[in-house]
C-alpha cells in the first residue's frame, strides 16, 4: 500500500500539483518539484537607443557560455558581442560661427567576461566589461559648406550593467546600460573642427535573452 501511495504523490508532481497533504504510511509525503537541466549558453538580443549627442539607434546581440561555480552565488559567462548604434549632434562652427551636423555610425565588436548576482527569486544583477574593434563611419554637414566624411576602424572597451528577471527557465526579460571608450583616431579631426571632446559613447537597451 505504502509503495502505491508513493505512486501517487509522484503522479501528482509530474501533474504541478506539489500539495503536501498526501499521505505515505500514514505520514505526510515531502514532495519535491522536478529539478531542471542546467543551462550553459545565453544568446541576448539589445535593443534601444544612444543616450550621447542627439541620441539615435542602439541595437545588438550577445552570445555567451559558461555557469555557476559549486559553492559560489554568482554566474560567470564568456561573451562575445556585436552591437551597432547611430548619433546625431548638431551646432555651430566654434571659429566660423556657421550651423553644421554631425552624424555618425559604430559597428562594435567586442569579447569580455559577464556575472550575473542573483538578487531575490527570479531577479538577478548583472555587469560585463570586454575589449574589441568599432568600425566608425561619419559625416560633417556644414551649411553652406561642403560635406566632410570619415570612417575607419579603432580600439575599444566597453562596460555595462543593468538587471534582469528569469520569466521562465529559458526566458529572461531586462534592462542594460553601457558606455563604450575608444581612441576613435579615424573621425577626431571631425571633432576638432567641431570644437567637441571625443564622447564616451552611452546606450540604454531592453533585452530579451534565451537561456539553454
Amino acid at each position: 500500500v505504502g509503495a502505491v501511495t508513493a505512486y501517487n504523490a509522484y503522479l501528482l508532481v509530474l501533474a504541478g500539483d506539489l500539495r503536501a497533504e498526501t499521505l505515505c504510511d500514514g505520514r505526510p509525503c515531502v514532495l519535491l518539484r522536478p529539478r531542471r537541466p542546467p543551462t550553459h549558453f545565453i544568446a541576448e538580443l539589445n535593443g534601444g537607443s544612444s543616450t550621447y549627442g542627439g541620441g539615435g539607434l542602439a541595437v545588438g546581440g550577445v552570445l555567451g557560455v559558461g555557469g555557476k561555480l559549486r559553492g559560489f552565488p554568482p554566474i560567470f559567462y564568456l561573451i562575445g558581442e556585436f552591437s551597432f548604434n547611430q548619433a546625431a549632434e548638431s551646432g555651430s562652427m566654434p571659429l566660423a560661427g556657421t550651423g553644421y551636423r554631425d552624424d555618425r555610425s559604430f559597428a562594435d565588436f567586442a569579447v569580455g567576461v559577464r556575472m550575473y548576482i542573483p538578487i531575490w527569486g527570479p531577479i538577478r544583477l548583472f555587469g560585463d566589461a570586454a575589449v574589441g574593434a568599432s568600425y566608425v563611419s561619419a559625416n560633417l554637414e556644414q551649411h553652406d559648406g561642403p560635406v566632410i566624411t570619415a570612417d575607419g576602424w579603432m580600439g575599444l572597451f566597453q562596460f555595462s550593467g543593468g538587471v534582469q528577471v528569469r520569466i521562465f527557465h529559458q526566458l529572461s526579460v531586462g534592462l542594460r546600460l553601457k558606455g563604450v571608450v575608444g581612441n576613435e583616431q579615424a573621425i577626431s579631426g571631425l571633432y576638432n573642427l567641431v570644437g567637441e571632446t571625443l564622447p564616451v559613447r552611452t546606450m540604454a537597451t531592453a533585452n530579451l535573452v534565451w537561456h539553454f
